[in-house]
């Protein structure tokens, strides 16, 4: 029996080649027998196989789509693979995303004093049973008080009692209620007859008296220092400034002794400004 292979094909000559019926589809296993005329030969190894390898499956890009849109997937071969290569695929992801949802009402809202624009700043609720609804509470770390300055004061003259407007410092709305917490002073010149106070109110000089300095007769030039101060038998609430509003806190000098005498005041030696401490409201 003549065999030969040139690693393309295989030939035999002088045999004869029988198929056996027994393939076995389950494994992929069928039997060839090759017999030699008038005698018996033997085969050369004709292929030197090597075993496959796994196929790699990579996630590559995965695309957001638009609302409504299909979802789409896409395997892309990127190596082919062969005799011991593994092939290599690419899986591309198309998501769309959710569409817009409507708006929902929030009838919590009718239950808060203020509304929902009322909880700006604001983490806690505390029911109210007077009004029976929810008041927003600022929480104590949030209500931090700031310092604010007089931008420019007068200097005044004259024997008119006054008052004189010595300067006024506008506050911003708070996200808390706030007690303008006053300081400061000026020198007076005057004579012995004068008697000049200084004072802080809100608004304007017949707003609440939120400071007081109080001058004193006999003495010509002195510094009159102003501190917080309400009058007697002030109510709970008196000089506040509600949360979320604004404030102009107007300072003031006026002469409260019975003479035309002249009195001064000047910029360069007086001093103001504002504390918004807050309080409960």
């Amino acid at each position: 029996m003549g065999v030969s292979a040139d690693g393309q094909s295989l030939t035999i000559t002088g045999a004869s080649i029988t198929f056996d019926s027994s393939y076995d589809p389950t494994t992929g296993i069928a039997t060839i027998t090759i017999t030699p005329a008038g005698g018996l030969g033997t085969l050369p190894a004709v292929l030197d196989g090597q075993p496959g390898q796994p196929p790699v499956l990579q996630v590559g890009a995965v695309e957001t789509l638009p609302a409504g849109s299909d979802a789409t997937v896409a395997l892309t071969e990127l190596v082919s693979g062969g005799a011991g290569t593994a092939s290599v695929y690419q899986l591309n992801f198309g998501i769309p995303v959710g569409a817009t949802g409507a708006s929902a009402s929030n009838p919590i809202f009718d239950y808060i004093a203020g509304g929902e624009t009322a909880l700006t700043g604001a983490v806690g609720l505390v029911w109210n049973e007077v009004t029976s609804l929810f008041d927003p509470v600022v929480p104590a770390a949030s209500a931090a008080g700031q310092v604010y300055y007089a931008s420019s004061i007068n200097s005044t003259s004259g024997t008119g009692p006054g008052p004189r407007n010595l300067t006024s410092i506008s506050v911003p709305p708070q996200p808390f209620s706030w007690f303008p917490t006053v300081s400061g002073g000026c020198v007076v010149t005057g004579t012995v007859n004068t008697q000049v106070n200084v004072q802080a109110f809100v608004g304007s000089t017949i707003g609440d008296q939120v400071g007081v300095g109080y001058g004193v007769p006999g003495t010509p030039t002195q510094s009159v220092a102003l501190m917080s101060g309400v009058p007697a038998g002030s109510q709970s609430g008196y000089g506040v400034v509600p949360a979320g509003m604004s404030a102009t806190i107007v300072f003031a000098a006026t002469q409260v002794a019975s003479t035309l005498d002249a009195w001064t005041t000047s910029s360069t030696t007086s001093t103001f400004q504002v504390f918004t401490t807050p309080v409960q409201s």
